[in-house]
């Protein structure tokens, strides 16, 4: 059993996906962690591309502590960029796939959109592409949809500019939930910059949707620091 209050690896050995969940607890003595098998995955289903398409989601209105597990996998078809959404449920105990539009995520530093992590927030997953921002879906919703949540820079470090390089930019920049809130970490400073000059910015996200603005909206009372502030 996983509970909805717990954390989450993910792994797939051979063909089945194994599911650890760490149950919270304040004290040591009471930790513990369960294991759960979940069902093969069936022929028919793209082959799994990597743990950082897959995302775990607590069931919120579950009684028994379900689950599900979704892995998106972006993609160029017939000229459109298309989002493969492959998902098991455990209610159902049985795996699912979709194709889905893909909101305009046009090229920035890499034509590729790079997945980094998934993050659960809100009843949602948010597959986080650092260089880009977030494509975000409840996995249950009968009318499935990606919508996409830009991630912005006040850092004034172009990707190309960064100490770390593309490659390397999941290094310093995080998306997580804290304090029941999806926060944006930026972390970030130039080629010969020495250490105290990194820029610190921490953006959280208000609204996935303002329709004043036509897009989603970030805490514009973010706080913005250098390392040699701190």
């Amino acid at each position: 059993m996983v509970s909805p209050s717990s954390s989450a690896e993910l792994a797939e050995p051979r063909a089945s996906w194994i599911i650890l969940g760490r149950v919270a607890s304040t004290s040591p003595a009471t930790l513990g962690a369960t294991t759960v098998c979940v069902a093969d995955r069936t022929a028919e289903l793209s082959a799994f591309s990597g743990v950082t398409n897959v995302g775990l989601l607590p069931l919120s209105d579950s009684s028994s502590a379900g689950f599900v597990v979704a892995e998106l996998q972006v993609a160029q078809r017939h000229g459109r960029r298309v989002g493969d959404l492959i998902w098991f449920r455990s209610d159902e105990a049985s795996w699912d796939e979709a194709e889905l539009a893909c909101p305009d995520v046009t090229p920035w530093a890499s034509p590729d959109w790079i997945p980094h992590n998934v993050v659960a927030y809100d009843d949602m997953l948010c597959w986080v592409d650092l260089t880009r921002g977030l494509l975000v879906r409840n996995p249950l919703d009968p009318n499935p949809h990606l919508s996409f949540v830009a991630l912005l820079d006040l850092t004034g470090v172009a990707l190309q500019d960064r100490h770390e390089g593309l490659q390397g930019i999941d290094s310093f920049p995080i998306v997580r939930v804290s304090g029941g809130r999806l926060r944006f970490v930026d972390v970030a400073r130039r080629h010969g910059e020495p250490p105290g000059a990194t820029r610190v910015v921490v953006w959280t996200l208000e609204s996935l949707f303002d329709p004043s603005i036509g897009r989603a909206r970030w805490d514009h009372h973010q706080c913005t620091t250098t390392l040699a502030a701190i």
